[in-house]
């Protein structure tokens, strides 16, 4: 069998792409990635184990009437391009991840007959994936609220978001031994993602000033690497900074409360270990992660808090997060209930059941 795995340009469309790759490959799959050479693919894609292919795509975003027109020629392009790969290689399914890199060679797939699957991660579908959906033969979503966007979906499934095996088997002790906590200490985590944020980073740096211990906390505060001038304004016995961490499975088994960011892996990621969540929206996300936040805001599995609210509001969250255990608890409760730890799985046996179709 041979299995064809594309999206990327951002590590929300690529990552899952790969964690699909590799499911599909231990059930014995032969595996093609295709993404953009305008992507962190092409960076990330030289130092992984598959066979790629890169197409000169882009994104259609720029206002600017040349750019666009140059970017819609680079589709047009690419389509072609991805219409040859496709043909040579003669996949039995093609499998996109959304994101500019998979349009072409989703359409390509379905022009020539593949069997084609679409997952898509997050509450709000992105545009290449609304244009897909209507030429899948399936449709995987981590939302059921998201099948509201699609009109002629063939079949549609609700698989949730893949999850790194490490993080759904690091236990609770492992990682106090990693942190350093032998006790009932509560541990915060605060992070931003790999790059960080600075606003959140800002906020918290407020919220230090001020913060009086009520009961033994430690703010493990991840600043990022882009941010990591950031660490100074920290300086606190309460907190451990971080520039980035490399082990966050361990420091997750441990985490009580979380500050972050609202992308599709990290939520899924926080919902598999029931860890109840105060969720900031990166603001130039084209929406997607307000959506997210707002959905688990509205599940009472996390609270919302905007980039431009942090300010007022970021410190009464937490205080009530810290303060009210039955709160936290419950919140940590339906967080968990939020949780697909088998979301891989259910999109490699989708996936089959099309080959086998």
């Amino acid at each position: 069998m041979k299995v064809i795995i594309s999206g990327g340009g951002t590590g929300g469309h690529l990552y899952p792409a790969l964690a699909i790759g590799r499911a599909f490959r231990e059930k014995g799959a032969e595996i093609l990635y295709i993404g953009s050479d305008y992507g962190i693919e092409k960076n990330i894609m030289p130092n992984e184990e598959f066979r790629y292919e890169l197409l000169p795509v882009k994104a259609l975003r720029n206002k600017n009437i040349f750019v666009l027109t140059k970017n819609a020629y680079l589709v047009l392009k690419s389509f072609q391009q991805a219409k040859r790969i496709v043909a040579g290689f003669q996949p039995d399914l093609i499998v996109g991840t959304g994101g500019y890199a998979s349009f072409p060679v989703l359409r390509a797939g379905a022009k020539l007959g593949v069997k084609t699957m679409l997952h898509e991660a997050n509450a709000e579908m992105g545009k290449a994936n609304q244009q897909l959906a209507a030429f899948a033969d399936c449709l995987c979503l981590t939302y059921t609220d998201t099948a509201k966007y699609v009109k002629d979906a063939k079949k549609i499934i609700l698989t949730g978001m893949p999850v790194r095996e490490s993080i759904k088997t690091a236990v609770r002790d492992d990682g106090a031994a990693y942190v350093g906590i032998d006790d009932d200490t509560l541990l915060v985590t605060i992070t931003g993602g790999s790059q960080g944020a600075h606003h959140i980073n800002m906020a918290m740096a407020d919220y230090y000033k001020t913060y009086r211990e009520k009961k033994k906390v430690l703010f493990y505060h991840i600043v990022g690497k882009m941010n990591k001038d950031d660490a100074a304004l920290l300086s606190y016995p309460f907190v451990r900074v971080r520039e980035y961490e490399q082990k966050m499975d361990s420091v997750l088994a441990r985490t009580d409360i979380c500050i972050g960011r609202a992308g599709a892996s990290f939520l899924a990621e926080i919902a598999v270990k029931g860890v109840p969540a105060i969720l900031v929206p990166y603001p130039f996300s084209n929406g997607h992660q307000e959506k997210n936040a707002a959905y688990y805001d509205g599940k009472g599995a996390a609270k919302m808090v905007l980039d431009a609210a942090l300010k007022d509001k970021l410190a009464p969250a937490l205080d009530r997060l810290i303060e009210d255990e039955p709160y936290r608890r419950q919140m940590g409760e339906k967080m968990r209930g939020e949780a697909r730890g088998d979301a891989l799985q259910r999109i490699v046996d989708a996936g089959w059941a099309l080959i086998k179709e």
